[in-house]
């Protein structure tokens, strides 16, 4: 074979890969610009894995939250609506399923206006996180409490509902300041629609 034959076949085999190279290049940001993961906004992050299935109580009632992402989050709650259930809270629970928790619907006791009291820790065996929601179900705050201290959590705003969760449940959700809650099942528990 001639010299040049030779050399002409691998300039038009790499030509040929490059080529095939570029294709596979723009077919890819094709793909990813029209099937991207979704991200938090402004953050670039991307979004958690849609919620499995609940481990928590079966008996207990489900509150939705709407994370960062726009995803439901799901949390199974017992509903403390009055003082001595308030009072009594998570105190000497042992530990809490992943999803579980305990709604602490505020209305009954301050005539359906929203309060500014504190929570605390004593007796209270399992480290939690706490979201204060107003009125209209959006979460003001979340802050997260150490077990066994008497430090008083009070939130910055005034609130009508708190949700206690493991330490951590919030923020491993994508649950934040701002997020939304549907809390119509568990507030038709206590005969009440989610407008005192």
């Amino acid at each position: 074979m001639h010299p040049r034959q030779r050399a002409g076949r691998p300039r038009r085999s790499i030509a040929l890969a490059a080529g095939a190279v570029v294709l596979a290049v723009l077919s890819a940001a094709s793909l990813t610009s029209r099937f991207s993961v979704p991200t938090r906004a402004g953050s670039g992050a991307a979004c958690p894995s849609p919620q499995g299935a609940l481990s928590a109580d079966p008996t207990f009632v489900t509150i939705t939250f709407s994370n960062q992402c726009g995803q439901p989050e799901q949390l199974a709650v017992d509903i403390a609506a009055d003082s001595s259930s308030q009072e009594r809270g998570l105190m000497n629970v042992p530990s809490l399923p992943a999803d579980q928790g305990e709604l602490f619907d505020m209305a009954n006791e301050a005539g359906g206006n929203e309060v500014q009291a504190s929570f605390w820790m004593e007796d209270t065996l399992i480290p939690l996180s706490i979201a204060f929601i107003g009125k209209d179900e959006t979460i003001h705050e979340i802050q997260d409490k150490t077990a066994g201290t008497t430090e008083l959590h009070t939130p910055s705003q005034t609130y009508l509902y708190a949700v206690e969760a493991n330490l951590g449940w919030f923020a491993n959700h994508e649950v934040v300041a701002g997020s939304k809650v549907d809390l119509a099942t568990a507030l038709a528990v206590v005969g009440r629609s989610t407008r005192p």
